[in-house]
């Protein structure tokens, strides 16, 4: 038997039990393995967790398990997540980020901190942490954005930068590249 931690799109973050899927011959083993993007056919019970009656793989993310360091890095995303979401509360936006993000590191060549950045970025926005790109936190101003202060809440311009505060020099491109990825499209936010 196998104890899963599953993301799902109707419920949330649930945990689920696989039964017999240990066996040589489970049909259900590559469909719960971790990453494994599957349809699940669930039984609620009285317990805290889900049985699972049957399982469908629908993609394994294979090329993830051959590269330790991407493997490691989903890892890392899968453990943020959890700890990020409250369970058994659905957050749809929040799967499909989870689901490209896999897709991309898989299939595409997406440099693995740029996915890593867009993740977490998105996962930050999605619990309410709305840092300001695109105009100053502080007066509003949408010229000369040189400084990002996690103190104030977003970019800064040069007027309202405060030397000897934790105010992090960026270049320009950086702040539009951080406002495009809180602003884009769903697909297209790895572009």
């Amino acid at each position: 038997n196998r104890m899963l931690t599953v993301f799902t799109e109707d419920f949330g973050i649930i945990n689920a039990a696989v039964y017999g899927v240990k066996r040589a011959k489970s049909r259900q083993a590559a469909a719960s393995q971790f990453l494994s993007w599957a349809e699940f056919i669930l039984y609620f019970g009285r317990g805290d967790a889900a049985s699972v009656n049957s399982v469908t793989s629908i993609e394994t993310f294979f090329p993830i398990q051959e590269d330790l360091t991407k493997l490691a890095l989903c890892s890392y995303l899968c453990d943020i997540t959890y700890y990020a979401e409250d369970k058994n509360v659905p957050n749809q936006m929040l799967l499909r980020l989870l689901l490209n993000t896999l897709y991309v590191l898989a299939y595409r060549n997406v440099p693995i901190r740029k996915a890593k950045a867009v993740y977490e970025l998105r996962l930050a926005a999605s619990m309410g942490y709305m840092p300001s790109f695109f105009e100053c936190a502080v007066c509003e101003n949408k010229e000369e954005l040189e400084y990002f202060s996690l103190e104030c809440g977003g970019a800064l311009c040069r007027g309202c930068h405060v030397p000897g505060r934790d105010d992090i020099a960026l270049h320009p491109a950086a702040l539009y590249a951080a406002g495009y990825i809180l602003y884009a499209e769903e697909k297209k936010v790895f572009s």
